[in-house]
């Protein structure tokens, strides 16, 4: 990188549409920002981009000179300078600007970029008082066409429990583009079994800001992010383990954890280069009538498309949903059944539906948090997945299934997997329509004493391809309008600093083209031995 230099920034400079779009999310601009004397480097998060656009992308970065104890940050908005370049050198730099990064957002800078040409790369960098950020790596989309995609996902990194080996290889895989599927963190307190990311449970804003602060200082993940645009969904630990709608674990009351849920949201907001939609605001708003929501909403459901190859469509499956039938304990739960409990709220459902009805795309992708093909084990169940919420499930199915070529790619579980999806989802006699790709955690652990039960219980399915709970890793999606390859990367050992990366799968699922038969259904898998049920009424806390 080739250093910027100091600057003489404009004091009083207004922060544009290429900043935070403060004013949409109700904070006041300030009058003005000051060339401040910083304390020491503030760019120890690095920088990001995100949500590509075939004209740009959002650019993110964070002053924090002391990012784990409240950002080392005076109260005063800072002004910060943004280049673009067509080089990774700089030679060629083809927008610049002025941002304004105030302490009510823990000053963080969100650029919406635009104007660039379409499916190019593009080179990001921040300044500040004569501090240099490093540089990220910016992508826009093709406009149309059917060029190839190399994409790849990832979730659930718990600081605390592995190193993130497997965000260096990501990093490392010339990726388009990345899909971060929640668990971006965790809100649990936790001093190892491998690092300290707190001794006390986060519940502020201030709190969920010094998490970040922690998880964001690891190398690793910033490689990731210096390497290639990220867009993201969260997951539940981004503000409780297993949390839905406005119900949280422990004894919260309605009122604690909604306030939780909205700190949790807006330092999400904060740390992510995501392009928020405005009406919502950084900390959410009142939620409109018919939403399904339980105090402010944040609406984070989005897509987007690499040209008429793919379209992305990236859901919320905690902040609408219903909480799960009997608590959510893995035992014989009669209420599954019939309850009619939504996983994603009836405003996002219709408007996934809307989206797939009009997708002119060769695939569909959907980039949500938990297990959509069904797992049954006798009486037992995970509710907390698409389980718990079976006419949900196939009232989201209906729709998939009339595309072509629909792809779920799936978080959460801690575990790999490929599941192929039938017309009837559990009848593997009827036509397969398309195939939910599970990956693995990039730190965070399955129970090691239910690896043996979950595998066993898991691999005789008829429809289920693959399943591996025993390794982190990462998953790279390959696209073309021919097939999808996805490539399963697992680390040797998480819990030491120079694991190494290896292949454990591979998985090829032909296109279809619109309005041709599906493809006959696979013989069945050879018999396994039966493993030894899992008994009692553990919760999952994945």
């Amino acid at each position: 990188m080739q250093p910027i230099g100091r600057r003489s920034l404009i004091v009083g400079a207004a922060a544009t549409v290429a900043s935070l779009r403060l004013q949409a999310a109700g904070l006041a601009l300030p009058a003005a920002a000051r060339t401040a004397a910083l304390d020491g480097d503030p760019f120890t998060l690095g920088c990001a981009t995100g949500d590509p656009t075939s004209t740009g992308f959002i650019a993110w970065t964070r002053l924090a000179p002391d990012p784990t104890n409240g950002g080392g940050m005076a109260p005063d908005p800072v002004a910060v300078t943004w280049e673009v370049a067509s080089d990774a050198g700089f030679a060629s730099v083809v927008r610049s600007g002025s941002a304004t990064a105030v302490a009510d957002l823990a000053h963080t800078v969100h650029v919406d970029v635009d104007g660039l040409e379409p499916d190019s790369q593009w080179w990001v960098r921040f300044s500040a008082d004569g501090f240099d950020s490093p540089v990220a790596r910016g992508r826009t989309l093709p406009a149309s066409g059917t060029a190839p995609l190399r994409f790849g996902f990832v979730s659930c990194q718990h600081y605390a429990s592995g190193y993130y080996t497997a965000l260096r290889g990501l990093a490392a895989e010339e990726v388009d583009l990345w899909l971060h599927l929640g668990d971006y963190i965790y809100e649990n307190a936790a001093t190892g079994p491998v690092r300290s990311q707190g001794t006390a449970e986060i519940i502020t804003l201030d709190d969920y800001r010094n998490r970040y602060g922690v998880y964001k200082t690891d190398p690793d993940l910033q490689a990731a992010h210096h390497a290639a645009p990220m867009v993201a969904v969260w997951d539940d630990h981004e503000v409780d383990n297993n949390y839905a709608g406005d119900v949280g674990q422990d004894g919260q009351t309605t009122e604690q954890i909604r306030a939780r849920r909205s700190a949790g949201y807006r330092a999400w907001f904060e740390h992510i280069p995501i392009r928020l939609d405005i009406p919502a605001g950084p900390g959410g708003r009142p939620a409109p009538e018919g939403t399904g929501v339980r105090g402010n909403e944040v609406r984070i459901y989005r897509r987007f498309s690499w040209g008429n190859l793919a379209t992305f469509h990236m859901l919320d499956g905690r902040q609408y949903r219903d909480p799960a039938p009997c608590d959510g304990a893995i035992t014989d739960c009669p209420d599954r059944v019939g309850s009619g409990r939504t996983m994603l709220g009836a405003n996002q459902t219709a408007w996934l539906g809307d989206g797939l009805e009009t997708s002119g795309s060769a695939w569909d992708v959907v980039g949500q948090q938990t297990v959509f093909a069904p797992m049954p084990f006798g009486p037992f169940f995970n509710l907390d997945q698409w389980d718990g919420y079976p006419e949900s499930r196939q009232e989201v199915w209906e729709m998939l299934r009339r595309r072509p070529n629909p792809v779920i790619c799936t978080g959460d579980i801690h575990a790999a997997g490929v599941a192929h999806l039938h017309h009837d989802l559990e009848d593997v006699t009827s036509p397969r329509i398309g195939t939910e790709l599970v990956g693995t955690s990039v730190a965070s652990t399955f129970p090691a004493d239910l690896v043996d039960a979950a595998e066993g219980l898991v691999r005789p399915l008829p429809w289920v391809e693959y399943v591996n709970a025993r390794k982190r890793g990462y998953t790279v999606v390959d696209l073309s309008a021919d097939k999808l390859v996805a490539t399963y990367k697992v680390v040797s050992d998480a819990t030491i600093p120079d694991g190494t990366i290896s292949v454990a799968h591979v998985t090829e699922v032909e296109a279809r083209t619109p309005g041709a038969p599906p493809p006959p259904p696979p013989p069945p898998p050879p018999a396994a031995t039966p493993a030894t049920p899992v008994t009692g009424g553990a919760r999952y806390t994945g």
